[in-house]
Parts: C-alpha cells; structure tokens; sequence
C-alpha cells in the first residue's frame, strides 16, 4: 500500500471533513482517529475515498531482527491475516509506540477495523483466535487455522510448553547475541546503520553507537539474566544444544511436520521465538543448528512458509486426545526443574522486595513482575480444565518429575507479586494502557531504555548502566542539570571494560557534543 500517495490525498481533502483543522497539521494516524472518531463507520469511508487501508485489518509494528517480532509476524502469516508490517525506529519507537500504548516495546499491533492498540504475543494470538470463533462465516479470517488444539490436556501442555519456550529459551537466545564478539558486532552494525537506529536523533559515530549498543544489550539481557561466569555460560550453552537435540528426535522419530501434526500449534510459536530471529539467523548459534539439527533448520523455514498449508486440510494430530506425543516429555522435564523453580524464586523474591534472586546456576537475576503474571496465567488456564483433564495434565507432569502441585499451591502468591507489573496493569493484555495512565517521570526512563518484559520504570536503572550508556542519555536528554550528572557519573564510572585514557577521550567527545547542543537549543 502507497500510504505516502494516500496521505497526500488526505491532505487534500477538505478542511472542513478534518473537524476545521488544517490538514497540514495533522499527521496520518490523527486524521484516521479523527474520521474514526467521528461515527462507528467512518474507518470505512475511509477505505472508500481514500483507498489507504483498503483490505488491511492491523498494522504490526516489529524490528526484523527481533525475538517475539518472528515469533508474532509468523503467526500473522500463517493465519493469511490482512496486515501491514512497520519496521520502527527509534524516532517511531516513542511517537508512534510511547505515545499510543505507553510502552517502549516490540512488537506492537494496532487493530484498524476496531481502533485499539494490542500488546503481548501470547495474548494477541489467543485473541485472534477469539474472533476467529465469533467470525464462523471467515468474513475477516480464513477458516481451519487454529493453532489451538481441541483436547483440553492438549491444549493446556501447548501453553503450557508455549509459555516455557518464550520466556526460558529467551536467556539463551540473548546470550548467544551478545556474549560472541562476531554476533554481537554483526547485530549491532545491522542494529544502528539499518534498523532500529537508523534514523536516532543522536549524531554520534557509527562505531559509537555500536559500542553502546553492545553494553546496553549485554548488560540488560546477558548479566541482568544471571549469566554472571563460567558455570552459567557452559549451561546455556548446554541448554540450546539439549534442545536441539530433543527437537531433532522429535522430527526425526515421529515424522511430524510441526509439534503436535500436520499443523502448527502454540508450542511451535513459543519454540519458532528464539529459533528463527536468533538461532537460525545468529552466526555462532546458527552454525550449530545446520550441523546438529537440520531438521529444526528445515522447521524454522517450514514455518515461515506455513502460510502455503491449504486451509482445506484436517488438522491433523498424531496424538491420541488426553495425550502428548512422547518427545514432549524431554521438554516437561526441563519445565520442571529449571522453568517452574525459576518462576517461584522470582516471585518469591518480588515478595521479600529483593531486586534480584538466584535460580540453579544462574545468580543475581533481576527479577520480572512480568513472569509473575505469566505464572498467574498458567494457573488460571490450568483451574479452567475439566476435573478429567485437570488429573490426566497432573499424572503426565508428574511423570515426568515436575512439582506442578507446588506451583499451583503459589497462586496467591503470583496474584499479589504481579501486581507490581509495569505501568496500566489495570488494562489487561492484550489491550494497551494508554501514556495518560503513566507517570511523567517515567516518559525520560522508557524514551532512554525502553520497557522491556513490560517492566516498571526506575531512576534506579539508570544508575547501573554502564558509563557509555549513561553519557548517550545524557546527551540524548541534554540540559544544565546533565552537565552536573556528568560529574557525578564520571566519578563513579570504575570497573569498566574500556582503558583510561579511552575512557577519558569519550567523555571529553561526548561532552563537547552536550555543550554543543545545549548551545544550539538556546540560539
């Protein structure tokens, strides 16, 4: 679609049909608010006069090297739903994401035919899948693409495993991005001269950048995930290639195309998060796939193109209902001794007020409110099974070793920590809060740092960020009083990776830019 040509027409249009403003004041997304706005049907005589969202139903706003961004736009494939792909920046990341949703995050959906935004993977996937129920004729969606399957135990292990491979599999997906020097220094390069900051407001060097990029993401997503030695980092490690090897024998042995059949399920979404935009495409983990695990590679691929399955054909499960196909046991075990403890500890550290709590071998991980809501969810799906399913998802998990009675025994405990989630915990994904119902101070923490794992804003954030992080807030944020931050940082800043003298000419450079656009803000 021409959005560009089609705006151009809005523009055009009458000053008048624009509630008396000027068109040239308005940006596209305020003219369709406006005609949205103005009766329930009017996004259609949008479509009509200005042919600008003409058989599109929801833009997704993504990075295309991005985990859950795949794992989403993926789904959309599969579904054929009618959408437009938004690749944002950094300059979109806060008027388009900030401004509508609140949150600095990817990715992010707007729903044009119903005017709301929409958060959280998981949560829009089930929401789709909603509609999709109430739309029996397939007016909007095509018809027998479910990624739910009908049995209840079914259904309940497919979120079930969903849930562990979004969120466990996310730590090792980030350590093998940022923790190797030639995957680290691939995606940073794509990250600041092609994608995401392609067009940042911040005139600093290219090699710069990149340098902050590395210690930014390094330091959120490899030592704030408890990756902290050695022993952490031999297991991580040890974890991708166990999973590759179970996800080997699981084709390999039973002949599936995907987890459950002949089609894809919840479980293959959860496992294509880290699989494509990270194992497959990284350099060090990708090479390790195509020599372990072809069969996952040729997965991964077998995803991205499931849009080509027929929507004529059963969906077929090679799995008896009440049952699981046997290589999902590997995967319950892991549930069991390193996801379900992982949650507990977590939120049971939210509870004492800790920042930060150990699981295994994994130490010093900042702890997420986020997974505690992820535990509350699973709870919940699991109290809404029929006593037969209720028994038979208990005798497989306990098979297999998994203290699932414990975990349930936590509920209230997952109730109350989750309530300390990030801003509009009130709206319940997968709708958006909106930037009204977050607190001023938080606008300069999320512009600098994003929420990510839809975290709660904190001052105390900043402070642990290494000194080229800081410094590039600073001179994104520049004023009188960040001249004087930059004192107390500067003497702060010890420990970090770069030489003296190294230090010194950034912060000398970095500082002859600050002053520089202080001066020109006041000219």
């Amino acid at each position: 679609m021409d959005y560009q040509r089609s705006f151009q027409k809005l523009r055009a249009s009458s000053r008048n049909y624009c509630t008396g403003e000027d068109p040239e004041d308005l940006d596209f997304r305020q003219v369709m608010n406006l005609l949205r706005d103005d009766e329930g049907d009017e996004l259609h005589r949008l479509d009509v006069i200005f042919d600008c969202t003409k058989g599109i139903d929801y833009e997704v706003y993504l990075m295309d090297i991005s985990y859950f961004s795949g794992k989403l736009e993926a789904y959309f494939r599969y579904k054929r739903i009618n959408f437009t792909r938004i690749e944002i920046t950094h300059t979109q990341m806060h008027t388009v994401s900030y401004s509508n949703t609140g949150l600095q995050q990817v990715p992010v959906v707007y729903d044009i035919r119903n005017g709301r935004w929409l958060r959280d993977t998981t949560s829009i996937i089930c929401h789709i899948e909603q509609l999709c129920e109430e739309d029996p004729e397939g007016s909007y969606y095509e018809k027998g693409r479910t990624v739910i399957p009908s049995c209840p135990v079914q259904k309940f292990m497919s979120f079930l495993l969903e849930d562990f491979a979004d969120e466990y599999f996310f730590i090792g997906a980030l350590y093998y991005r940022w923790n190797f020097r030639l995957d680290a220094g691939n995606l940073a390069r794509r990250f600041v001269m092609h994608d995401f900051a392609r067009e940042s407001p911040i005139p600093l060097p290219e090699h710069l950048m990149q340098l902050v990029s590395i210690e930014r993401q390094y330091s959120e997503y490899v030592l704030e995930a408890g990756i902290r030695d050695k022993k952490s980092k031999r297991y991580t490690e040890h974890v991708y290639r166990l999973t590759l090897k179970y996800l080997q024998n699981h084709f390999e042995s039973t002949g599936h195309r995907f987890m459950l059949g002949e089609r894809p399920t919840m479980f293959d979404f959860g496992l294509f998060a880290s699989m494509f935009r990270h194992y497959s495409l990284d350099p060090t983990p990708a090479k390790i796939m195509r020599l372990t695990a072809p069969s996952v590679f040729e997965w991964c691929a077998r995803m991205w193109n499931s849009s080509s399955l027929s929507s004529d054909s059963t969906f077929l499960i090679y799995a008896e209902p009440g049952s699981i196909p046997y290589t999902w046991r590997p995967f319950l075990k892991m549930i069991g001794t390193d996801y379900l403890p992982f949650l507990m500890e977590n939120a049971k550290a939210i509870d004492r007020g800790d920042d930060s709590f150990t699981s295994g071998c994994y130490t010093r991980i900042k702890v997420k409110p986020f997974h505690c809501w992820c535990a509350k969810r699973l709870i919940e799906r699991w109290h809404a099974l029929p006593s037969e399913g209720k028994a038979r998802v208990g005798e497989i998990l306990t098979d297999v070793g998994c203290a699932w009675d414990e975990f349930i025994e936590l509920h209230e405990l997952f109730e109350r920590t989750s309530k300390s989630w990030g801003p509009g915990q009130h709206v319940e994904p997968p709708f958006c809060p909106s930037k009204e119902n977050i607190p001023s101070k938080s606008t300069v923490v999320n512009t600098a740092l994003g929420t990510p794992h839809h975290e709660r804003p904190s001052l105390r954030k900043l402070v642990k960020l290494g000194p080229l992080v800081k410094l590039l807030i600073l001179f994104q944020f520049a004023s009188i009083a960040s001249l004087i931050q930059i004192l107390i940082w500067l003497s702060s800043a010890k420990g970090t990776p770069f030489p003296r003298k190294t230090k010194k000419f950034l912060y000398i450079v970095i500082g002859i830019l600050t002053a520089s656009r202080i001066q020109s803000s006041l000219m």
